[in-house]
């Protein structure tokens, strides 16, 4: 048996109960889900809940990884061998420096020492011929038959050149000159030959000294024998 077809209004009443009926479903479904949230929510603390997954590790900022302290041990090592270069680079410098400040030094000592050795040589040379010169004199006041006017001169020519040569030559030249090359570092500047030269020079200054002497006793008994002869003449 065939249904019979149902009138249209029917059918509308139908759609309007299926439509009602949805929305009441959906109401409902918004409701538990509601309520789901509030009993979580007033739930005691002490359940346990799931723990959360755990992010994988990153590297902590700031800890270094072996290849780094390798890297900065190496940059390390460079910096400390760059500046130790450059200290001896500058102690190098000052050292050099000072070889040719002390060679500038030296050259000007060895200048100094030269004029003085060839003054000394001039001074020698002098004074050679002025003893030549006193010993002719001598040699002629012997055979003169008045010795007191030549002993008289001779002697006072002895103390003019002990005075003027011996006090000024010896005095100033081997004290000032030759005591102050003598002495200090100055020693290690003069050779061996300029040393001797010095050592002969003032050994002869001083036989000039003696002879002079032993010539002035000489002249001096001499003029003793004179007055003696004039004095028993006179008598």
């Amino acid at each position: 048996m065939s249904s019979a077809p149902r009138p249209p209004s029917a059918n509308r009443r139908v759609q309007e109960a299926l439509q009602l009926f949805s929305e009441l479903q959906s109401v409902s479904i918004a409701d538990i889900n509601d309520g789901d949230r509030l009993r979580t929510s007033s739930a005691p603390s002490n359940i346990v809940r799931p723990a959360a997954p755990v992010a994988p590790s990153k590297p902590v900022a700031g800890k270094k990884l072996p290849s780094q302290s390798h890297v900065e041990e190496l940059k390390h090592k460079v910096n400390v061998a760059d500046a130790i270069m450059k200290r001896l680079h500058k102690k190098n410098q000052e050292l050099i420096a000072q070889l040719e400040s002390r060679g500038d030094q030296s050259a000007v000592v060895s200048g100094d020492i030269s004029h003085v050795v060839a003054q000394l040589r001039k001074d020698i040379v002098t004074r050679d011929k002025e003893i030549q010169q006193l010993k002719s004199t001598l040699r002629s006041s012997g055979q003169r038959d008045d010795p007191i006017p030549s002993s008289s001169r001779i002697l006072q020519q002895l103390h003019d050149a002990e005075r003027s040569k011996l006090n000024k030559q010896y005095n100033s030249l081997a004290e000032s000159k030759l005591e102050y090359i003598a002495q200090g570092e100055s020693t290690g500047k003069v050779n061996k030959e300029v040393k001797l030269f010095f050592q002969a020079m003032k050994q002869k200054l001083l036989d000039d000294a003696i002879y002079y002497d032993a010539s002035r006793a000489a002249l001096n008994e001499s003029l003793f024998d004179a007055e003696y002869k004039l004095a028993s003449a006179a008598l």
